[in-house]
């Protein structure tokens, strides 16, 4: 398993592929068509992430999958760490001056969870601060991995953009509003689809 910068956003969470595309649209997919469909699906997934500024993917694609390591750089000396995602599992890994000081599957460590520090949802909790011995500034590393959060409307709101994508390239993507054929004009909606905003509004990580 790959450690992720959890700021560096990963695809591949909905497990779309082209197939499932041509099966809604009822079309048979030319090797073009099927490429282009894997690179929408791939953008679609990033935009979500993006939107929402948190993690989607929740296992790596290691056969077997493993829950996906994420690990953030913050500055030692505090007593509080919010995590940029959430909602969090299990901390892993804790290294203070690039020296493992907590890993959960060892049973001896320099510092116990539950006792020096404490593991919330969406922040960690240091009963004392953790200090650096050269500098504080980056000398804190933390390793966790996130519970699911996202159900199948994110899934069903990808396939249905990506198809209407897909559909719609003739006209570079965009949904046709209102076409007037004896006047020989098109009017585009450039607005985002309503399910495409609600998966948005429903998942986006609200900083206070």
């Amino acid at each position: 398993m790959t450690a992720q910068k959890a700021y560096l956003y990963l695809n591949g969470y909905s497990g779309l592929t082209y197939t499932d595309i041509a099966n809604l649209t009822g079309r048979t997919l030319s090797a073009t068509e099927q490429a282009l469909i894997t690179d929408l699906i791939s953008d679609y997934e990033d935009f979500i992430a993006r939107q929402c500024k948190r993690q989607f993917v929740i296992q790596s694609k290691d056969v077997p999958a493993v829950a996906q390591d994420y690990f953030e750089t913050a500055d030692a000396g505090k007593y509080r760490y919010y995590y940029f995602n959430l909602p969090i599992k299990i901390v892993t890994k804790i290294l203070l001056d690039g020296n493992v000081i907590y890993d959960a599957t060892q049973q001896t460590n320099q510092i116990t969870l539950g006792v020096d520090f404490y593991v919330y949802t969406d922040y960690i909790q240091f009963v004392t601060p953790p200090q650096s011995a050269l500098d504080n500034h980056n000398a804190l590393e933390i390793h966790y991995t996130i519970d699911k959060f996202w159900g199948n409307d994110v899934v069903l709101g990808i396939k249905r953009s990506v198809a209407e994508t897909f559909l719609g390239g003739q006209y570079g993507g965009k949904d046709v509003n209102q076409l007037n054929t004896s006047g020989f004009s098109v009017s585009f909606n450039n607005n985002l689809p309503v399910y495409i905003k609600s998966i948005i509004r429903n998942y986006k990580k609200i900083v206070l």
